[in-house]
């Protein structure tokens, strides 16, 4: 249960990408762009149909799956975990958002081809 136990990755891959597009694109071919956007998405979705995987092979009692990663909030008898959590409603929305968001990298690519502003 690699991605299961690392479920961060998929939103930090894009979050990733667009930083470092944001910040070093300038300076850079729009190859090494296109390379990391596509990628940082294409790798956010692969990590979202590992993650149907895992989901599939678990017990029905470990559904929902949630892990938490810290406490963000403690006072008294209450506590706030920072979790993070997997049930099949998550899962579709998983896969919609991040292969819709590759798609529309995808499409970008060709649209925004001949734009002065590409690297924004």
């Amino acid at each position: 249960m690699l991605i299961l136990e690392h479920l961060w990755i998929i939103p930090l891959l894009p979050l990733l990408g667009a930083a470092v597009n944001g910040i070093f694109a300038a300076r850079w071919p729009r190859s090494a762009v296109n390379g990391i956007a596509l990628g940082s998405t294409g790798l956010s979705f692969f990590a979202a149909l590992e993650v149907v995987r895992e989901f599939l092979r678990l017990n029905p009692e470990q559904i929902p799956w949630t892990r938490s990663y810290f406490t963000w909030i403690e006072a008294g008898n209450f506590r706030a975990n920072f979790a993070l959590q997997i049930d099949q409603l998550t899962l579709i929305m998983l896969l919609v958002v991040t292969g819709v968001g590759w798609l529309i990298h995808l499409y970008s690519v060709g649209y925004m081809a001949g734009d002065t502003g590409y690297r924004r």
